[in-house]
């Protein structure tokens, strides 16, 4: 009997997937508001009034964020119902950084 283990990379696909999910939505919400905190050091410090549509679209921008990271979380807990190695592989690396 064999003893043959293949490595399909299954949890490195899935995370690199999530990664560029993550990137593609907080990365906009990243630049402003980076974008933002460079405006306001070198803007002189004086009290700033946000105005009701900004306060309301950075809270939907943080919904949308929010609602597509427990999509993507779902995503990959059904994966790792469909495919045990991908639960595996995941349980494997959870213990290896248990370890360092």
């Amino acid at each position: 009997m064999s003893t043959l283990v293949t490595h399909h990379n299954g949890l490195e696909r899935v995370l690199r997937g999530l990664e560029v999910v993550v990137q593609g939505v907080y990365g906009g919400l990243l630049d402003a508001r980076n974008a933002a905190t460079q405006r306001d050091m070198t803007a002189p410090a004086a009290k700033v009034e946000v105005s009701l549509p900004v306060r309301k679209a950075a809270l939907f921008a943080r919904l949308r964020a929010e609602m597509a990271q427990r999509r993507a979380d779902r995503e990959f807990e059904a994966l790792m119902e469909a495919d045990p190695r991908v639960r595996a592989d995941f349980l494997a690396a959870k213990a290896r950084a248990e370890w360092n």
